[in-house]
């Protein structure tokens, strides 16, 4: 049941279903911040805080939107907007909430309706306010494993086409960052891989994709695929839920050096310049990915120097448009 509660809205616990709280999923270390503060204070607060989101509540304490370190990065990148921009700008509105009692499965419902990724806690207080105490997110969902495989593909499929709804003006300015972020991968796939043709190269990156997602858990695979670019995510979410545990090293390898005609040596060697652009497109931050691997791909993929495989000519001396790649994801 829905109840208004200003611009957020509360979702009451449905007492038909078995109960399963969200309580032990419940960040309390949260930063509240009104409409008129700035981008800029929400930015330095989430780095004080070391958090990935802001509250906005309007002045009476009711939540009226969120802003998340994605958001303010965007908003920067694609539209170079003011530092000094309201939040009331650049927050997602709508925020749907949920009270303290309320169930794993309320949330994990919200988050596949309304495709979001963060649901805030609230209470109301003796006045008849609201008042944000908490927040739980998919992230935290996906790492306990509360969330099954097919929730988690149906919350990220939600999202995208949620954004084009509730960010009409941005849609153009959305579609431009996430080729941007899609051509940043493709070339440093390219780079690392050594290879000119950037359909090749997403084709290799896609192929050592696959592999790990299905090699892995699937709570621990959905957050990687979080990771990259939106136009890849899809069709790795339709992939079957792993860990798939006939995936090992020596299958890989094996089958890398047939579908792009190299040897095992050169495949090992694709398999690692693969990791290392992966790294270096992702920050570095590949280390929930890590714990997750065996430790044959883990001892394969050790820091060192990876040296570039020659490949044949005839990747090299190809100019295929980088939408030419989609096509071979089928």
């Amino acid at each position: 049941m829905l109840t208004k509660k200003g611009v957020g809205m509360e979702i009451k616990k449905n007492n038909n279903l078995t109960v399963k709280t969200i309580e032990p999923f419940i960040h309390r270390k949260i930063v509240v911040l009104h409409t008129d503060q700035t981008a800029l204070q929400a930015a330095r607060a989430m780095c004080d805080k070391k958090v990935g989101s802001v509250i906005v509540a309007d002045r009476e304490g009711h939540v009226v939107g969120i802003v998340t370190d994605r958001d303010l990065v965007c908003s920067q990148l694609a539209t170079e907007m003011s530092v000094d921009v309201p939040l009331l700008e650049v927050m997602t509105e709508g925020v749907f909430c949920v009270n303290e009692s309320a169930e794993i499965s309320d949330v994990v419902n919200l988050m596949k309706e309304y495709g979001i990724r963060r649901v805030p806690v609230v209470e109301v207080t003796a006045n008849e306010k609201q008042k944000c105490i908490g927040l739980v997110s998919l992230d935290d969902l996906i790492a306990s494993q509360a969330i099954d495989y097919e929730s988690l593909s149906q919350i990220v499929q939600s999202q995208v086409q949620r954004f084009r709804k509730v960010h009409p003006r941005a849609r153009e300015d959305k579609d431009t960052l996430s080729d941007q972020t899609l051509n940043r991968f493709s070339k440093l796939m390219a780079g690392y891989l050594g290879i000119e043709d950037k359909t090749e190269s997403l084709r290799i990156a896609y192929y050592f994709l696959s592999q790990l997602v299905r090699r892995m858990h699937y709570t621990a695979s959905g957050h990687f695929i979080s990771q990259l670019p939106s136009q890849i995510q899809s069709d790795l979410f339709d992939l079957e839920a792993g860990p798939d545990a006939s995936i090992t090293l020596d299958s890989v390898l094996e089958q890398a050096g047939q579908m792009f005609s190299v040897s095992t040596k050169e495949a090992e060697g694709l398999f690692k310049n693969f990791w290392n652009a992966l790294m270096d497109f992702t920050n570095n931050d590949l280390r929930f990915v890590w714990v997750h691997l065996p430790k044959e791909f883990q001892e394969a993929l050790q820091d060192e120097e990876s040296t570039m495989t020659i490949f044949s000519e005839t990747w090299k001396s190809k100019d295929v448009r980088i939408d030419d790649f989609y096509s071979s994801f089928h």
